[in-house]
C-alpha cells in the first residue's frame, strides 16, 4: 500500500505480486530453496482458511479477501515444518490463559512505576489518559 501510495500508481504492484514476492523469492534471497513454496521436499508451512467465514465474503477473490480484510480471523489451522501449531483456532504451542496474564501483570508493574520515570512525576491517568471516561 506504501508503494502505491509513494508512487502514486494504485496498478503499480499486483497483490499476485506481492504475493509471489513473500513467498518464492524472499526465499531465494534467503538462499533456501525449501521454503516459500507447496512441493515434495519443501518445508510445509501453510495455513488452512475457512472460505465460508463471512470476513471472507463475498468470495470472488480469496486472497484479496484473506489479506485486505479478513486478516487472521477466518485462518483455522496452522502447521509449520509439518507440525500442527494451530488448530480450530486454538494455539497449541503456548499457554495462552498464562501469556494475557503476564502480560497483564507486566502493565500494572509498569504503569505503577511511570510516574517515577516520567520528567514531570505526573500520575497515569495525566501521562497515558484513557480515550473513553471509564467508571462512573
Amino acid at each position: 500500500m506504501i508503494c502505491k501510495v509513494s508512487s502514486g500508481n494504485v496498478e503499480g504492484t499486483s497483490l499476485a505480486e506481492v504475493f509471489h514476492a513473500e513467498t518464492v523469492v524472499r526465499a531465494k534471497a534467503l538462499r533456501r530453496d525449501h521454503i516459500g513454496r507447496l512441493a515434495p521436499g519443501a518445508k510445509a508451512d501453510l495455513s488452512l482458511v475457512d472460505l465460508a467465514h463471512p470476513a471472507m465474503q463475498p468470495l470472488r477473490d480469496p486472497l484479496k479477501s484473506l489479506v485486505f480484510s479478513a486478516l487472521e480471523r477466518p485462518i483455522t489451522d496452522v502447521f509449520v515444518d509439518g507440525r500442527q501449531v494451530v488448530k480450530e483456532g486454538k494455539v497449541l504451542t503456548i499457554d495462552l490463559d498464562a501469556v494475557i496474564a503476564a502480560i497483564n501483570r507486566g502493565q500494572r508493574q509498569a504503569l505503577a512505576r511511570a510516574p517515577e520515570y516520567d520528567y514531570a512525576k505526573r500520575p497515569v491517568e495525566e501521562i497515558f489518559p484513557m480515550t473513553l471516561a471509564m467508571g462512573g
